[in-house]
């Protein structure tokens, strides 16, 4: 008993004052009531002061349903002093600072010691009127009716009674004014999206949660921070919290929100959070994230309860969107860390303080609150901004590294010229990453000394000016790409050293003549016939196909009767193996002979897209599904009567010859087996990816996957190798229960023998690989997000062509993948519709096509 409280009123029920609601809407009235003594894990906390958050107003005004209960005690953002504590608690004691928070954290289950999130598996699954354990009211009025209790606070009392997984500790030196904001809304900010430095957000609402947000990103170090409400004076107010953009959606004329912030951001943000919990908002938010990586946030409760409505082909693009309660924090952890960085004026909380009321004018708290007037806010100086290489140059570079024109005249243009002559000696790969590089000398001294100039060649062949900088010790200038800057370079290039990458064999340059199995309509078998297959153009490539093999995505697209994805005839196949037969001009990669896997996926390995981490999308040739080459849209196919012939995903394997662009192809070594690498274009990738790179899956997860196809086994195999405890498939089909434990499934379900019991309850991530067959959108209930799940998509299970697939190539040459087991069938190109039934009869994963 020695941490119990020695004071008269320890063990005594207290009489006090508190603000009761007694109808919805209706304002609150100050009346006495009776606080019964902390039970055993309960502590009674004397309140200092508190705070209105939205939720309390949201609840406030809800009329109907299990939320509707009255007579209550509001309040959930609040500081307090220790009471007394009932039996077991060793955590308090009396006299104790603390901050009661709304979200448990019993640090003891196992959602509690995961990092993967913030909920309580023991108490956080329901919003519970009473005492989380036993189910009953500390409050009464003076009559003896029960008050009910608010989401495990009720701080609109002088006394409160809190479970101990709902307090936190934090230091006496704590003003207890800025101590009661990290509660709830303020804390809401931090740690689910990760902000990384430069990152651009996008944030619906400045409301408290908003602004709380843009705090957080001013802190991470974003560069852009777009605010997005109504009132067009939470501008000003958005400044001081980091706010450098502001968008009214009343001032955007037809123009989407999103369209405006995609505007704004060449293509849309990398974070974006809706604060306020509408449906329509929710999906803005989404629109206005960057495809390939883009997450999308949500943080409030979506107030008519509408499902947030999503098409799964732009989840399939990359984009994430989760939600969290309580910002994802761990309360007994991370509050005292923020209490701490605001000691150290690292964060502003001062600003949020707008207005400050007795506990008898607690009524005029709503009243300001409802009237929108609870903003002012502090001046906090934004991060300075960092050099980044395009927006000037150096001083140091001027005059010395530099040849500026001495005049520029629209009829005469006076300027000294720097010659260069193009070579193209053995390719090399610098420190910068410029990887495709072409070497130049220069025919003037103006240097004063024989020099090399390197140049990314997608650079060069623009209609770009550079400039000349000499970075890093390694001897070598650089031409690199400037706005607005007036200096002039004229490059020669001698056409006998330009051709020398070039393919030297007969059919180099000219059209070929073979065999192609051609869809001339929707649904009907292919028909082999002959065909012509021109040469290659400016970055690309000529393929002979060794063999070819047959993916649920030929099928779907084969059948599509109607709609902007039919295009007839077309040359089908994306998943294939093949030999280099020629290359286009500036292709440097591949040279004839060359072993390499056509994939749908480009990876130009140079856009802002290809050179990040957050996903494998292409900014630069990724953003639509043309039924030809995707540089000149044009098609490389005829039909013998010369008819045009459809591309089909950038592949077109189902043809003896193809033609593929540059950035849709990865070389592999000639050791790899023919009919094995070909699963490495599409499905095989796709799982493997999925579990590996996107999911990101920790050795002893537990994994569920639906749909045991390739691509579902494909899955399982990934999560194989990343250590899951526990793979359960589920399917349909009973058959595949021990296919699956080929590829390390260890449980299954079909969900035809559930009865009325759901497959699953449980929070984690949920990841979409499929497009959803009837385009019918996704229905997510964000109550569900805002337990912590994520959902996101991705195409190609988020791999970077060039660089992974030679990875995964690897790991089977190395016997740490299975490919095998994938293989069920093999046929001749001549009975490729052999392929299609047992595909549809589902008898087969991976039917092997060779051409013969």
């Amino acid at each position: 008993m020695e941490n119990q409280n020695r004071s008269g009123t320890a063990g005594k029920a207290i009489r006090c004052k508190a603000a009761v609601c007694r109808n919805p809407g209706e304002p609150l009235v100050i009346e006495e009531i009776m606080v019964d003594p902390p039970k055993a894990w309960e502590i009674r906390i004397k309140i200092l002061c508190t705070s209105l958050c939205h939720s309390d107003v949201t609840f406030w005004k809800i009329s109907t349903g299990p939320f509707a209960l009255f007579p209550r005690i509001f309040g959930h953002e609040a500081v307090g002093v220790v009471e007394s504590v009932g039996e077991h608690v060793e955590e308090f004691q009396e006299g104790d600072m603390v901050v009661p928070v709304f979200h448990p954290n019993c640090r003891e289950c196992r959602d509690c010691m995961s990092q993967k999130g913030n909920g309580c598996s023991i108490f956080g699954d329901k919003l519970v009127a009473e005492m989380p354990r036993d189910g009953t009211s500390r409050f009464k009025g003076m009559n003896g009716e029960t008050l009910h209790h608010f989401l495990s606070v009720s701080s609109f009392s002088e006394y409160t009674v809190v479970d101990e997984v709902h307090v936190v500790k934090i230091s006496s030196e704590f003003p207890a004014e800025k101590a009661c904001l990290l509660s709830c809304g303020i804390s809401t900010a931090w740690k689910v999206a990760d902000i990384e430095e430069g990152s651009t957000v996008a944030i619906f609402g400045l409301g408290a949660v908003g602004l709380a947000v843009a705090e957080g990103a001013r802190l991470r170090g974003a560069s852009k921070i777009i605010g997005v409400d109504l009132n067009q004076e939470k501008f000003e107010i958005g400044k001081k919290f980091g706010v450098s953009d502001f968008i009214n959606p009343t001032t955007c004329g037809e123009k989407k929100v999103s369209e405006v912030i995609k505007e704004i951001t060449d293509g849309g943000v990398d974070y974006s959070f809706e604060c306020i919990g509408l449906a329509s908002l929710m999906e803005d938010a989404f629109n206005s994230s960057r495809v390939n990586w883009g997450k999308t946030v949500i943080l409030g409760v979506e107030m008519h309860r509408t499902p947030l409505a999503i098409d799964t082909y732009f989840l399939l693009r990359g984009r994430t969107v989760t939600g969290c309660f309580f910002g994802g924090l761990k309360a007994k952890s991370d509050i005292p860390i923020l209490a701490q960085k605001y000691l150290h004026k690292e964060i502003n909380l001062d600003g949020f303080i707008t207005h400050e009321v007795n506990f008898q004018d607690i009524n005029k708290a709503f009243d300001l609150l409802l009237e929108g007037k609870n903003c002012q806010f502090n001046n906090h100086p934004k991060k300075k901004d960092k050099f980044d290489g395009t927006h000037g140059f150096d001083e140091n570079f001027k005059g010395k590294y530099v040849m500026d024109l001495t005049t520029v005249d629209v009829e005469g243009m006076e300027f000294e010229v720097i010659l260069f002559y193009k070579t193209y000696a053995p390719k090399r790969t610098d420190d910068d990453g410029f990887d495709k590089l072409i070497y130049f000398s220069y025919a003037n001294d103006f240097f004063g000394q024989s020099s090399c100039f390197l140049i990314k060649k997608d650079l060069l062949l623009s209609d770009r000016i550079y400039m000349i900088m000499k970075d890093g010790d390694d001897g070598f200038y650089r031409l690199r790409a400037k706005k607005n800057c007036p200096y002039l370079f004229v490059l020669i290039e001698e056409e006998e050293e330009a051709m020398e990458n070039q393919n030297r064999s007969g059919t180099a340059g000219k059209a070929i003549r073979c065999k192609a199995a051609v869809c001339r309509n929707p649904g009907e078998p292919l028909m082999i016939e002959e065909i012509e297959v021109e040469p290659p153009k400016a970055w690309e490539i000529r393929i002979k196909i060794l063999c070819t093999s047959l993916c649920h995505t030929d099928v779907t697209y084969w059948k599509m009767s109607t709609g902007p994805l039919v295009f007839f005839p077309m040359i089908f196949g994306h998943e294939a193996v093949g030999v280099v037969e020629s290359v286009g001009e500036h292709v440097e990669e591949f040279q004839e002979g060359d072993m390499v896997v056509p994939v749908f996926r480009p990876n130009c390995r140079e856009c802002r897209d290809c050179k990040s981490q957050k996903g494998n999308g292409c900014s630069i040739f990724g953003g639509e599904l043309v039924p030809a080459m995707p540089r000149d849209k044009t098609s490389r196919f005829k039909g013998m009567n010369g008819e045009t012939l459809y591309h089909f995903l950038s592949v077109s394997s189902f043809s003896q010859y193809t033609v593929v662009d540059v950035v849709n192809v990865v070389k592999i070594s000639p050791e790899f087996p023919v009919d094995k690498a070909c699963l490495l274009s599409c499905g095989i990738s796709t799982g493997i990816g999925a579990a590996w790179k996107v999911a990101d899956i920790e050795e002893g997860s537990t994994v569920a996957i639906f749909g045991l196809g390739t691509v579902g086994l494909a899955v399982a195999e990934g999560a194989r190798l990343r250590g899951a405890s526990k793979i359960i498939g589920v399917d349909l089909n009973q058959e595949k229960i021990e296919i699956g434990k080929q590829f390390g499934v260890t449980d299954f379900i079909n969900p035809t023998t559930c009865g009325e019991n759901k497959i699953s309850e449980n929070w984690g991530k949920t990841v979409i690989l499929g497009l959803e067959m009837h385009r019918t959108p996704l229905a997510i209930n964000t109550s569900l997000l805002l337990r912590g799940r994520s959902v996101i998509g991705c195409l190609f299970g988020g791999l970077k062509p060039k660089s992974d697939i030679p990875f995964l190539a690897q790991k089977y040459l190395h016997k740490e993948l299975n490919l095998d087991g994938f293989i069920t069938h093999e046929v001749g190109f001549r009975d490729i519709n052999k392929a299609f039934d047992l595909l549809l009869e589902g008898k087969s994963l991976r039917c092997i096509i060779r051409m013969d």
